[in-house]
């Protein structure tokens, strides 16, 4: 058993709010919408982002509260922001948005507050999704045009707070037959990406020297790894164990699938720390004591969860499922679906999926994102939605 405990309101906005980020180190989070906003918890107040800016809150806690520290970004993008994201290292914050660009964003000072360091075009249509890779300084996007950008940003040890920052396209790939909707990397195993798209399939990617062997290939050439085909309709997102082990999907077709790869080394692989990283040398690329995708087996489906809770009046479900997150420390994955509400699950030994709790009606429009803090197993997770709401939530196992 377990349970969802609403508690409180971080902010509320007039638009609708597209994305949620948690901070990679502190209490903090980003969202965008018509602009990009940095919440924080009001316990960093000697945090160098923080200002005095009060935020009204319905909290359940007297003592509990939230700050709106920074607001930014509406004049550099021509239409709304959909995705926001940090940098591995905490220190940049990347927007992207319907007008098919991408910001890198750097805090220079109180005075100055954040500055756009780096604009990225290419894309012709709207970037739905953009990650940054953990091991390297690959960031990659997926379009609307049925393509996937894979940018080198030019990030030189000892830059200036502010300065511009080059970038170079390493590479566009295409193999989807219609809109990707998002593209991860690989937790654990560097230079693999995966996408998910509007064409019901899952695609991971590798480039081409690491699966033949080709020590002497001249840059980075990504290829097709395999698809995986287990959904009926439209896949909205996936994610990841931590260590990589299992991957889980969810889709228009009301079902979430777990999928698991048996490989020993992905099992038992612990990544090292990569908060520094992307403050070293041009196009870092880290390698040593890490897995290659050549070693990286297929995943299997595992398990399948469709029609795993009943309403009121004993209707199977069967609302499309927008988002999955899987939390770090404890055995829970969160959903969000299309009426509204929230759910969790556990993954038994037995590699199956066990619904656990669920609440209705968590936003009064559809809810957008979600995405666990990093709370110290604190079970926090925030959610935002068509309503401009930024909620606060707390997962509680029974």
């Amino acid at each position: 058993m377990g349970s969802f405990e609403k508690l409180g309101v971080i902010g509320v906005s007039d638009y609708a709010v597209w994305d949620v980020a948690p901070h990679p180190l502190h209490r903090m989070i980003a969202t965008c919408g018509k602009s990009i906003v940095i919440w924080m918890d009001s316990n960093l107040k000697g945090h160098k982002w923080y200002q005095e800016t009060n935020v009204e809150c319905e909290n359940v806690a007297s003592n509990w509260n939230w700050i709106k520290a920074y607001e930014f970004g509406s004049l550099e993008h021509r239409r709304l922001i959909r995705r926001v994201i940090w940098s591995p290292c905490g220190e940049m914050v990347i927007s992207a948005s319907f007008d098919g660009s991408i910001s890198i964003w750097e805090f220079v000072s109180k005075n100055v507050g954040w500055v756009s360091i780096c604009k990225i075009l290419g894309p012709d249509s709207e970037v739905k999704c953009i990650d940054w890779s953990p091991y390297n300084n690959f960031l990659a996007a997926c379009c609307r045009d049925r393509a996937i950008w894979i940018f080198s940003l030019d990030v030189v040890k000892g830059r200036e707070l502010g300065a511009l920052m080059e970038y170079d396209c390493a590479e566009v790939v295409t193999a989807h037959n219609n809109d990707i909707k998002k593209i991860k990397w690989h937790p654990v195993v560097p230079l693999v990406l995966v996408s998910c798209s509007y064409d019901n399939n899952i695609i991971f990617w590798a480039p081409a020297s690491q699966l033949f062997n080709d020590d002497e290939a001249k840059g980075l050439e990504w290829v097709k790894l395999y698809t995986l085909c287990g959904h009926s309709s439209t896949v909205w997102d996936f994610t990841f164990s931590p260590n990589g082990e299992f991957m889980l999907s969810c889709s228009d077709d009301s079902s979430i699938i777990l999928w698991h790869n048996d490989i020993e080394e992905v099992k038992n692989y612990r990544s090292f720390n990569t908060t520094h990283l992307m403050l070293t040398n041009t196009f870092k690329i880290a390698l040593q004591n890490t897995l290659s995708a050549g070693r990286l087996s297929k995943y299997i489906l595992a398990d399948q969860a469709s029609s795993f809770i009943e309403n009121s009046d004993r209707e199977l479900y069967t609302y499309p499922i927008y988002s999955v997150e899987w939390c770090r420390y404890l055995n829970c994955v969160l959903v969000s679906s299309a009426n509204r509400s929230l759910h969790s699950f556990s993954i038994s030994n037995s590699k199956c999926l066990k619904h656990i709790f669920g609440v209705e009606h968590a936003h009064s429009g559809e809810i957008n994102s979600i995405s666990w803090l990093n709370d110290d197993k604190q079970g926090e997770f925030v959610s935002v939605g068509d309503d401009g709401y930024v909620v606060l939530w707390k997962f509680s196992m029974g």
